[in-house]
C-alpha cells in the first residue's frame, strides 16, 4: 500500500509541476486543483493506514 501511495505521490508532483495544466482562465486552474485534492487525501490515508499496520503487525510480534 506504502509503494502505491509513493506512485501516486509522484503522479501529483508531477501534475503540480505542470500547474496550471494548460488551464486558460482561474476557474480553469482552480478546478484541475479541485480534481486533485481527493488523490492527495487519498495518499495521505494510505500511508497512514501502512504504517498502522506495520505498527500493529509488530505491536503483536512476539519479543526474541
Amino acid at each position: 500500500m506504502l509503494q502505491h501511495a509513493d506512485e501516486v505521490e509522484a503522479i501529483l508532483a508531477a501534475a503540480k509541476v505542470d500547474e496550471p495544466g494548460g488551464a486558460l482562465s482561474a476557474s480553469a486552474a482552480t478546478a484541475r486543483h479541485d480534481a486533485l485534492r481527493p488523490l492527495e487525501t487519498a495518499v495521505r490515508v494510505a500511508r497512514r493506514a501502512a504504517v498502522a499496520e506495520a505498527v500493529r503487525v509488530l505491536a503483536s510480534s512476539p519479543l526474541v
